[in-house]
């Protein structure tokens, strides 16, 4: 068996599974009657374990970096990677 498809399908699936996480839910906690909307774009890496766990996050032209673990704390602000966002609607 090769490895390099094994870890394309992880990949795709750890990315669906980010994305779908969300899906029905307006978990704001303190914030209510705001509806949710998706990113305009997510890039997801692997890091040197192998586990994809490595997201640059853009909204609305603005880039974030993150992770996949449960850290609420981990998002911080990138501005290199504003050129890598679709602009800003």
């Amino acid at each position: 068996m090769r490895i390099r498809p094994v870890k394309k399908v992880v990949l795709v699936a750890a990315a669906a599974g980010l994305l779908l996480a969300g899906c029905g839910r307006d978990n704001f906690r303190d914030v209510e009657g705001v509806p949710s909307k998706d990113p305009d774009s997510v890039v997801l890496w692997n890091n040197v374990d192998g586990h994809p766990n490595v997201v640059r996050v853009c909204l609305d032209g603005v880039a974030f970096a993150t992770t996949t673990r449960d850290y609420g704390d981990s998002i911080m602000r990138v501005p290199e990677w504003d050129s890598k966002c679709p602009a800003a609607k």
